[in-house]
């Protein structure tokens, strides 16, 4: 985590939780030549937790356990003073310069603010530097978040899992309401997440893919490092000089085994096995910026704090454009809506086996899964039991036109756009994951939005968004400039990009328009229920912010959002004469 207004002392940062809260670690350097001043301490110490800072200062005082005091030292006792803040240093000298000259001292210390453990520091055997590593005991544990075992797909045993899930699956499930619907695919969902952890093995540990130093190298290190300590206590010149002289032979003979590791990977590297472009995807690969954020509420550093600016700006770009100018229209819209939604549905048409056989064949297994934690993978080996049930939940959706809770809530992942200002939130591209069962019924739905469209010819001839035929759209614009251009007359065309246009669709307004194109009741009281209650959530790295409503948008990542926005602009006017209107979602 960054430290801010720092001006003379380099450090470093992290956050853990000690004893149930939060702790700032901080190692810390200054360099000889750079004065010490209040503002870089109290940049480190500030933020209202406590502080372990711990490193390098160059400041030395006998209340510490230094030889002697410097000006620099009492600087940093008068400030701790005046601070509330505790110095801790080892009882022996921390560093022992190459200098034969120079006395060794205690120049490693530790500083802490309104940590409640107690400090207890002892010195360890010296390697390759003039400084004694110093370990650091404050007498309480520390808890890390451990990323969660990862499971290995390729080694699931499917019959394993089928069997279990069958037997949980009753013959005749009463899924007579709504809420009888969401309890069901809850519970599904819960067996399906069961039964894939019982039969999946977690993923292997991979081995170190680095080859081992040879043992002549590790020989000559291990001499180093005796000669070393023994020169920390003997101050030998001779000993100082054969360590040096290691020194330069262990760095040389590493290099050049390096090297030669290096020029037998690069002359292993071959086109046909696809290891040459594995390594050339690995060196081109760019890391993911981790930078902080800067809100209207100050400065977000932790990734928790990350995730909830990432999610205020979703909840801000998930609304409806407020246009006060047409208040007659807003009200035209409820008035007829309302009237709509008073008149019987019509009847639907059911799915079947067969449908969601194919719909299940047609998934993806590298798509991401969505909040619940199922992968497509897991789909496709649904016993028969559990796809029976699903066609039966499918229907009843149909039937009540109740579209489930859990599949209306998003988990958003943020890309950085490309030459965008990575400290704002909104350079950050969402991509929305979506329940994979969700997803699998709006296939379902999808075909038979597509089949009134298709059917009816509701998309007019310049919509060429979201179509097979998007290309021909391009064909078209070269096919106008060259006739043009053959006709001695010239051509000028506008490019409009609507900004955010699939997060601000005025739902009642998309719901009203597919009720003036007939379409069948049952779909457009499906869409209501779909739009109505949507929530989502940002995750960053190891966070994940708290559940934020949509209060307008098409859904992003869902499947029928594409023709849900190229129905939403489908009556746009027509253009004048000698003007060609063609539009792309």
């Amino acid at each position: 985590m960054p430290i801010l207004g720092l001006t003379h002392l380099e450090v470093t940062a992290i956050q853990v939780t000690m004893a149930g809260n939060p702790v700032k670690l901080l190692a810390a350097y200054l360099f000889p030549s750079r004065p010490l001043i209040g503002a870089d301490l109290s940049a480190c110490f500030g933020g209202g937790i406590p502080v372990l800072k711990a490193g390098d200062l160059n400041a030395k005082r006998v209340d510490w356990n230094s030889r002697l005091s410097t000006r620099r030292g009492k600087l940093l006792r008068d400030y701790a003073d005046g601070n509330s803040c505790l110095i801790f240093g080892p009882d022996a000298p921390t560093t022992n310069p190459y200098n034969p000259l120079a006395t060794p001292d205690v120049l490693d210390i530790v500083i802490t603010k309104n940590l409640t453990s107690l400090v207890y520091l002892t010195l360890c055997s010296a390697l390759s530097s003039d400084h004694l590593p110093v370990l650091i005991d404050t007498t309480c544990h520390s808890s890390f978040q451990h990323p969660p075992d990862r499971r290995d797909f390729r080694r699931t045993d499917w019959a394993n899992f089928q069997t279990p899930l069958e037997d949980q699956i009753p013959f005749d499930p009463k899924l007579h309401d709504g809420m009888a619907i969401d309890t069901w695919i809850e519970n599904f969902s819960g067996a399906v997440l069961k039964a894939l952890a019982a039969s999946t093995p977690k993923r292997r540990r991979r081995a170190d893919p680095r080859p081992p130093i040879p043992v002549g190298i590790q020989g000559e290190i291990r001499l180093k490092n005796r000669l070393r300590r023994q020169w920390q206590v003997t101050r030998d010149p001779t000993l100082r000089a054969e360590v040096n002289r290691l020194q330069r032979s262990v760095t040389r003979r590493l290099n050049e085994w390096r090297n030669d590791q290096w020029s037998a990977t690069l002359e292993s590297l071959d086109p046909e096995d696809q290891s040459l472009w594995r390594m050339a995807k690995r060196m081109m690969r760019v890391p993911t910026p981790s930078p902080l954020l800067v809100t209207l509420g100050g400065v977000a550093l932790l990734d928790s704090e990350k995730a909830e600016a990432l999610a205020d700006t979703l909840e801000t770009q998930f609304q409806p454009v407020a246009d006060p100018s047409v208040p007659a229209v807003i009200e035209m819209v409820d008035v007829a809506l309302r009237s709509y939604f008073q008149t019987p549905a019509s009847e639907p048409k059911l799915s079947n086996l067969d449908e969601v056989h194919e719909a299940i064949r047609g998934l993806k297994v590298g798509k991401a899964p969505g909040p619940s934690g199922i992968p497509n993978r897991d789909l496709k080996h649904l016993p028969q039991r559990a796809v029976s049930l699903l066609v039966r939940i499918f229907n009843e959706i149909l039937l009540t036109h109740h579209y489930p809770s859990l599949w209306k809530h998003a988990r958003v992942t943020s890309i950085l756009k490309p030459e965008k200002d990575p400290a704002l939130p909104s350079s950050y591209r969402p991509i929305s994951l979506l329940d994979s069962i969700g997803k699998l019924f709006e296939k379902i739905l999808l075909a038979r939005i597509l089949h009134e469209v298709s059917e009816r010819g509701l998309m007019r001839d310049e919509q060429f968004g979201f179509r097979p035929s998007t290309s021909l759209q391009l064909a078209r614009l070269v096919e106008r400039i060259t006739r043009n251009f053959g006709e001695k007359r010239l051509t000028g065309s506008v490019f409009l990009d609507v900004a955010k246009a699939f997060d601000t669709v005025w739902n009642d307004g998309l719901l009203c328009k597919l009720t003036l194109l007939n379409f069948p009741f049952y779909i457009v009281h499906i869409i209501s229920s779909y739009f109505r209650d949507r929530t989502c959530e940002a995750s960053f790295q190891t966070a994940t912010s708290s559940r934020r409503g949509m209060k307008a948008g098409v859904a992003q990542g869902g499947l029928i959002s594409p023709v849900h926005f190229s129905l939403y602009v489908n009556d746009m006017p027509s253009p004048s004469h000698h003007v060609e209107l063609a539009l792309r979602g």
